[in-house]
């Protein structure tokens, strides 16, 4: 690892593919690695300094800049496929979710729907330079994925995080009708947070007097934003 990012801080991309495919490839990745101050560096001449005895456990890392090589194309050709595939590969510590998101239970879709967008890609040692910092569409279309299989099963949860994406949360065009309805099936299952959204989705719509029923449903459910 420590070789991988000295190579990449001088730029020498192509050389630093090799040891942080090794590192990223050592399992298992521990969920909270130690963080050494210095992993390795490289003077103006390029040439580096690297520290004896690699630290342990820092395979997310390498996984997320290796991620980032790919998606650029910095070393190599552009590869998204190999990008998503390293990414994504510190989610399988969560193999629990996996499972039970493969088998239909969907809250564990809904869980790894989350762990996408709370992917520790999305902020590790180099964010200035990470591509998902400036294009997350592959992390939103795997969590939608999974948001919509357990949406598929009336799960309220589901419902309510596809109404935030319609409404703009991942920063793409706002579709109030498509969050709207979301919400709604949402509220029709009895989620408090869904009737207070739904309530101020048709409030926004116009529709004040049904909005205003649905938001006192939540208020009586101890929705606290009610």
């Amino acid at each position: 690892f420590n070789a991988g990012v000295a190579y990449s801080s001088a730029g020498k991309y192509a050389e630093a593919i090799p040891p942080l495919t090794q590192a990223a490839a050592t399992a298992p990745i521990d969920p909270h690695p130690p963080r050494p101050a210095i992993v390795g560096t490289c003077s103006d001449t390029g040439d580096c300094e690297i520290p004896a005895g690699p630290p342990e456990n820092y395979q997310e890392d390498a996984s997320c800049l290796l991620g980032d090589l790919y998606a650029l194309g910095l070393g190599t050709k552009r590869d998204m496929a190999a990008a998503a595939k390293w990414w994504f590969l510190p989610l399988d510590k969560y193999g629990e979710y996996r499972a039970g998101a493969a088998k239909g239970d969907a809250k564990a879709q809904v869980a790894l729907g989350d762990l996408y967008l709370a992917g520790p890609c999305l902020n590790h040692l180099d964010p200035s330079r990470h591509a998902l910092t400036h294009d997350n569409s592959l992390v939103w279309n795997e969590a939608l994925r999974w948001y919509r299989e357990a949406a598929r099963k009336d799960d309220p949860q589901a419902a309510i995080r596809l109404g935030k994406y319609y409404d703009g949360l991942a920063g793409v065009p706002r579709q109030p009708g498509k969050a709207e309805t979301w919400y709604g099936i949402a509220a029709a299952k009895g989620s408090a947070e869904g009737q207070y959204l739904y309530g101020l989705a048709l409030r926004s719509d116009g529709a004040y007097r049904e909005g205003l029923r649905w938001l006192r449903l939540a208020e009586a459910q101890g929705y606290q934003p009610a």
